[in-house]
């Protein structure tokens, strides 16, 4: 396969390629025992053969073009241990740190900083209370002012937000 390419014998080369790669597929599922990764290993190794600069110099090219392929299984075969070590610690906090959950906790919070970006001081303290699930008597206790103050300022809040919800599907 070397001498095709060095010679630039695109038959040549592509029948080579052929042998070459049903031959390192063979080799690499020797190392992963898994036909289709081991594919992708000796797919990855031709590449890396593809890219060398110095193919000329190769004194064997059998020997060399192997190499490349066992140093390709070897490394896979080290990341793949690192993933599941990784993954065996990961296991017992999994349940804690659920990716869905960490992206609904980033939208929130986008939310709630655009919420915050519509209402005054004191119509947001009553809304972060609101949401916290205080009763408007409670509000009205914890930010000293009557319980009807608080009912018409989320009412407040409520018919801006929604004119902003309208805005902002708008656009």
């Amino acid at each position: 396969m070397v001498t095709a390419l060095l010679n630039k014998d695109d038959k040549a080369l592509n029948d080579s390629y052929q042998h070459c790669f049903k031959s390192l597929i063979l080799f690499c599922n020797s190392f992963v025992k898994d036909i289709v990764v081991a594919e992708n290993l000796a797919a990855e190794s031709i590449n890396k053969m593809l890219d060398y600069e110095g193919l000329e110099d190769i004194q064997s090219p059998k020997s060399w073009f192997y190499t490349i392929a066992r140093n390709t299984c070897n490394s896979h075969l080290s990341k793949e241990k690192n993933r599941r070590e990784i993954r065996e610690k990961l296991l017992p906090i999994l349940p804690k740190i659920h990716p869905a959950g960490a992206e609904l906790n980033l939208q929130l919070h986008a939310l709630r900083q655009e919420i915050r970006s519509q209402l005054d001081e004191r119509e947001w303290k009553i809304w972060n209370l609101h949401e916290q699930g205080f009763g408007n008597r409670e509000i009205a206790e914890q930010l000293s002012m009557s319980e009807k103050t608080v009912a018409n300022l989320k009412s407040k809040c409520r018919s801006r937000l929604k004119e902003y919800l309208k805005h902002y599907r708008n656009e």
